[in-house]
């Protein structure tokens, strides 16, 4: 068994991302994104959920839904699923991703790989 302590305000949230864990093919990620800015239109290979510890956050999907939360949203994302990340203030989100369908490698190192969030 393994444990994580994700509540609010254990983590500043600043223009990072941190792997948390990594055990197979899941990876259990926190990113920090400032107020106002985001990630460009993205999808991942993996099943994701998207869960906000601290701030305001806008997903936005390629269909054109849109969900708006706080602390304590959780977000399931499909595999391959478009979408667009959006902080409304200074935000920390996890970002939770499981093995996409067989034979699909993970898309955890060219997510991260020069993390930088747009303004």
């Amino acid at each position: 068994m393994g444990a994580q302590d994700t509540s609010s305000g254990t983590r500043r949230p600043h223009d990072t991302s941190e792997t948390l864990v990594a055990r197979g093919a899941a990876r259990e990620i926190v990113l920090g994104i400032p107020g106002g800015s985001g990630l460009d239109p993205h999808a991942v290979h993996e099943h994701g959920w998207f869960t906000v510890i601290e701030g305001d956050v806008e997903i936005t999907t390629d269909q054109g839904e849109q969900i708006f939360g706080t602390s304590g949203l959780l977000v399931e994302l499909a595999p391959g699923e478009r979408h667009t990340v959006r902080a409304c203030s200074e935000s920390a989100v996890i970002l939770l991703l499981t093995p996409g369908p067989a034979g699909v490698s993970p898309s955890v190192p060219p997510l991260l790989e020069g993390f930088a969030p747009t303004s």
